[in-house]
């Protein structure tokens, strides 16, 4: 189905007439439901592909079991950002003590929409400092799922979340884009007052719980490429 957004000032009526004339015409054509391929995943897989480059590109990955449709999905997006997405990530934190990457990334449930999204950490980096670094990434990750975040933390990524739901909505096509998605996931339009009321009121025992629920680097498949 064809989902239309429209958003500015202008009048109700006289803009749906509009769009039946514009619309009704069309000739409807047969529906057809989207078939996405299935997983091929082979846990702890591991290759190292030889590159003639002064860098080396490492990059550990996994299905996750998470889609835009699971509870844990507004929590997970808090975990993210204390993990990986901002200047006092945990990640950023690795990176300022040690040296070992030049760039480092990662996300949980990452991409996840109707069909589930991706695990994955990665780094760019020295080629002497591969061993270490890849030891290092994954204790980053075991910890936060032995260990949990802290009060400071969730805090904090509450804050930048919130911040990036109102940046969500400061213009015209991006309430556009957001309540075409809404509609198109059939979330409904008070997805994210949903949203906004399980993140003020999620505590730190409840999101420690979902960490060690999902953070884990037992079936990572990992890639090299570089020297």
């Amino acid at each position: 189905n064809m989902v239309l957004t429209v958003v500015g000032d202008f009048d109700v009526n006289q803009m749906t007439s509009t769009l039946k004339n514009l619309c009704e015409s069309w000739e409807k054509g047969p529906k057809q439901e989207i078939t996405y391929p299935s997983l091929s995943f082979e846990p702890s897989f591991k290759k190292d592909i030889q590159l003639v480059r002064d860098q080396v590109v490492m990059l550990f990955g996994m299905p996750s079991s998470l889609t835009i449709y699971d509870e844990d999905i507004t929590p997970m997006k808090l975990l993210n950002y204390i993990t990986f997405y901002s200047l006092g990530s945990r990640i950023y934190s690795l990176r300022e003590r040690t040296g070992l990457f030049y760039n480092a990334f990662g996300g949980w449930a990452a991409g996840a929409g109707k069909e589930v999204g991706i695990n994955y950490v990665g780094a760019i980096l020295n080629p002497d400092k591969v061993d270490y670094a890849e030891r290092e990434m994954l204790r980053l990750i075991d910890e936060l799922g032995t260990n949990g975040v802290g009060e400071d933390e969730l805090k904090a990524a509450q804050q930048m979340y919130l911040k990036s739901l109102i940046d969500s909505i400061s213009t015209n096509g991006a309430i556009a884009d957001l309540l075409c998605m809404l509609d198109s996931f059939e979330l409904g339009f008070d997805y994210y007052d949903k949203v906004l009321k399980r993140i003020q009121n999620l505590s730190l025992e409840q999101i420690n719980q979902i960490a060690k629920k999902y953070f884990s680097t037992k079936d990572f498949a990992r890639v090299r490429v570089g020297r």
